[in-house]
């Protein structure tokens, strides 16, 4: 059966990627090898990070009964925000309709002051959906513009407050890591796509559901226990004729299932609850005034509640498609993979022989999982040409593999130039069969990333796409028979923090020079 991913899920995913609690030496290794011993290869990315969520909820709720996670409180959150809407949806739905159908005896209901107020406003914002929609393909959560992540927000601001209900279940560092972890919802759409709008989208349904289910309840118990009388007029004096037409266009949804007088009130019915202000009520007639309410009913059924029952189905449906095409890609979760596929590492002094450090040794001591090779993603390796000389291709395609997992299959030497080096890699990634893929870049961490530099990763992001995962490669001042000399941390701290800046969460920041280290 398919891992079924949840918006919870996703929460507390991030709340382990993005925090700082301590995790015990070879813990995602271990997960790793535990979830390998069970499943035959290939894996799938999306079961083996499930896995190791599922193992680091048990380690963070174990024995703590009180540390509630992001993803438990945001449903208890979601729940209570709906109910609130719906219990407010209820009493305006309510409270405007019986406004609406008080009547005293002297002048019956105009029928069209109910439908301007009841049913028009919730047309117009089903038009505006469907023509948002069509200029903009498919995409339907973009409909409204600014609406639904304006919505998101408020919800955002929300959560933030409400939280605080449930502060006392949580450690102080935990409350900091939700409120962080909050700012996901309708913000991380490079990585989520629009998985956390949906539910914003399918809120809004199930408050115009209750809101509907209010004015329908509301003009039935009327019915049932005054004596209504309804009418129509207007100042522009249309003729019963006219009204007749307009009626029966607008009951053809419903035509096919009830037939006049229930689908509509007919033509001498419309001529005899036609109001005359001066001639007041006394010359209509019992039967034309209450021949307008099934239409009222009707109206607010099939204009109002179906409509938004209708995509609330939808939205549903969009939202478990979308977390079903979520590929795991960006960059915390290739360094959560990349961890767990790593064998072990340890440090091996080497007997000193001469002042000029020879080159790593590498020992494997664990058995590598069948699919830590044959499973390597295939990645595009861009070297600047004024590398190339130091850095041999092959050599730097070795160490990409033994470090990172990944296997490059094209080798890009780069003149640092956006455009010429945009096309290159628009040209590499044509070449390449489908699936998943990386760009591995190169770069000496002694030298700062400088603006010409930052306008060139992003004129590779803009050339590879926006999903496509981008490692930058680190490497510190070479020495004398090894190239590969680890960065220093004030280096690589200098790089994390610029590339941080560009908020892109496909590109990541990882070591390739890792000094005199085996593998144990």
């Amino acid at each position: 059966m398919p891992i079924q991913w949840r918006i919870r899920d996703l929460l507390d995913l991030e709340f382990f990627l993005s925090g700082n609690n301590p995790l015990p030496d070879g813990f995602d290794r271990d997960v790793y090898l535990a979830f390998a011993e069970t499943r035959s290869a290939p894996h799938s990315r999306r079961e083996l990070i499930r896995y190791w969520l599922d193992r680091r909820r048990e380690r963070e709720t174990a024995g703590d009964r009180e540390n509630t996670l992001p993803g438990a409180v945001y449903a208890e959150l979601i729940v209570l925000f709906r109910i609130l809407l719906a219990m407010l949806a209820l009493f305006i739905g309510a409270t405007v309709t019986w406004s609406l159908l008080s009547y005293q005896g002297q002048q019956p209901v105009n029928v069209f002051t109910c439908l301007w107020v009841l049913l028009v406003p919730q047309v117009l914002l089903l038009l505006l959906l469907l023509v948002g929609s069509v200029f903009r393909g498919t995409r339907i959560i973009r409909s409204f513009f600014l609406l639904y992540p304006l919505m998101a927000g408020l919800a955002r601001r929300l959560f933030r407050r409400v939280g605080g209900i449930m502060a006392n279940r949580m450690t102080a560092d935990n409350r900091e890591r939700f409120r962080s972890t909050v700012g996901l919802l309708g913000q991380a759409r490079t990585v989520y796509g629009s998985v956390f709008l949906w539910p914003v989208f399918n809120t809004a349904q199930l408050t115009g559901i209750f809101f509907n289910l209010a004015i329908i309840a509301t003009l039935l118990l009327r019915v049932t226990i005054t004596d209504l009388a309804f009418g129509w007029q207007s100042t522009l004096q249309p003729g019963p004729e006219t009204v007749h037409r307009i009626v029966q266009s607008i009951s053809l949804p419903w035509n096919w299932l009830v037939a006049p007088p229930l689908s509509h009130p007919t033509l001498d019915q419309i001529a005899g609850s036609k109001m005359v202000l001066k001639e007041g009520i006394f010359r209509l007639a019992t039967r034309d005034l209450v021949a307008w309410w099934p239409f009222l009913a009707f109206s607010i059924l099939f204009y109002g509640l179906i409509p938004r029952l209708l995509l609330a189905v939808f939205g549903y449906v969009r939202k478990r498609r979308a977390l079903k095409t979520l590929d795991f890609a960006h960059a915390a979760c290739d360094r959560l993979v990349q961890r767990m596929q790593t064998p072990r590492i340890n440090t091996e002094s080497r007997p000193y022989v001469e002042k000029v450090p020879p080159p790593p040794r590498l020992h494997p001591v664990e058995p590598m999982a069948a699919d830590a090779i044959s499973g390597q993603t295939p990645a595009i390796l861009i070297i600047p040409q004024e590398l190339l000389a130091q850095f041999d291709p092959g050599e730097t395609a070795d160490r990409i593999r033994t470090c990172f997992a990944m296997n490059p299959v094209e080798t890009i030497p780069a003149e640092i130039d956006a455009v010429t080096d945009g096309k290159r890699v628009s040209t590499a990634l044509g070449n390449l069969p489908d699936g998943p893929v990386r760009i591995v870049i190169l770069q000496e961490a002694w030298q700062p990333p400088i603006k010409e530099t930052l306008s060139w990763l992003r004129g590779l992001r803009e050339a590879a796409g926006n999903s496509v995962g981008m490692v930058i490669a680190l490497v510190g001042k070479p020495m004398a028979g090894n190239p590969f000399t680890p960065p220093t941390d004030t280096d690589r701290t200098v790089w994390e923090r610029s590339i941080q800046g560009i908020g892109d969460a496909y590109l990541r920041v990882e070591p390739l020079g890792k000094g005199d280290q085996t593998n144990e």
